[in-house]
C-alpha cells in the first residue's frame, strides 16, 4: 500500500511539472526572441523579473474568452459561464487544460477544484501517465494546427520524438519559406547552435529576415504585457 501511494505521488509530481513545462512551452512558442536564437530571454536578476510581473495588466473579459477559446476550443457561452466563477484565471486555464486531457467537461473539473487541491483533482480524474503524455502532445499539435495551419499529425509525431513545441514551430516556419520538409530542420540543426546562427549559415538569411519570418506566425492567445 505504501509503495502504491509513493508511486501515485511521483506520478502527480511528474504531471504537475509537465503542466508547467507545457505552459512555458506555449509562452516560448508565442514569443520567440529571434536575437536569442529561439531561447527565452533571461532577466538580469530576480528584482527585475518581479518588477516586470508587477507591470503586467490584468486580462479583460474578452481577452480571457479569446485565450480559453484559442487554447482549448471553449466556446464563448461556456467561457463566460466559467469566468463568472470566483476563481483565479490561472486556475481556470488549468481547469480547461485538464478538461481536455481527462476528456471531461470543464464544469466537472471546476466542481472538483472547488473542493480539492490540485494533486487530489488529478487523482480523481483518473488520467494515467501515458494518457497524459499522449493527450498533452495531441493538444499542442491541435493548437499548432489551429493557430498556424501546421499539419497536426506531423507536429504530434515530431513532439513525440522529443522536439519541444517551439522547435517544431520554427522548423515549420523555415519549411514554409524554403519548401523543405519540416523534419529536415529538426534533424539538421544541432541544439548547441542558435537558430539565428543556423539559418545564417545554411539558408544565408540575415537576423532581420529570420525575425520577420518568425513574426509572421503570432500566437493569438499571447497578449503582450498582460497576465
Amino acid at each position: 500500500m505504501k509503495k502504491c501511494k509513493k508511486i501515485n505521488s511521483l506520478i502527480i509530481a511528474a504531471m504537475s511539472l509537465s503542466f508547467l513545462i507545457f505552459s512555458f512551452g506555449i509562452v516560448q512558442a508565442a514569443n520567440l526572441p529571434a536575437f536569442s536564437g529561439g531561447k527565452p530571454a533571461v532577466q538580469g536578476n530576480n528584482a527585475g523579473a518581479a518588477e516586470m510581473t508587477r507591470k503586467r495588466k490584468p486580462y479583460t473579459m474578452e481577452e480571457k474568452i479569446q485565450i480559453l477559446h484559442g487554447k482549448y476550443d471553449i466556446n464563448e457561452s461556456e467561457a463566460r459561464g466559467l469566468l463568472k466563477e470566483n476563481i483565479p484565471f490561472r486556475d481556470l486555464d488549468r481547469i480547461c487544460m485538464w478538461s481536455v486531457i481527462a476528456r471531461r467537461p470543464a464544469s466537472y473539473v471546476l466542481s472538483l477544484k472547488k473542493n480539492h487541491p490540485w494533486d487530489r483533482v488529478i487523482v480523481l480524474l483518473k488520467v494515467t501517465p501515458q494518457q497524459y503524455h499522449d493527450r498533452n502532445l495531441a493538444l499542442r499539435a491541435h493548437q499548432m494546427h489551429s493557430w498556424w495551419g501546421f499539419d497536426e499529425s506531423i507536429s504530434y509525431r515530431a513532439m513525440a520524438d522529443g522536439y519541444p513545441m517551439h522547435y517544431v514551430k520554427i522548423a515549420w516556419i523555415l519549411a514554409k519559406h524554403t519548401g523543405k520538409a519540416m523534419d529536415f530542420f529538426l534533424q539538421d540543426r544541432k541544439s548547441s547552435e542558435p537558430w539565428t546562427v543556423y539559418c545564417a549559415r545554411t539558408l544565408k538569411i540575415s537576423e532581420d529576415t529570420y525575425k520577420e519570418w518568425i513574426g509572421e506566425y503570432r500566437n493569438p492567445t499571447w497578449i503582450p504585457g498582460k497576465g
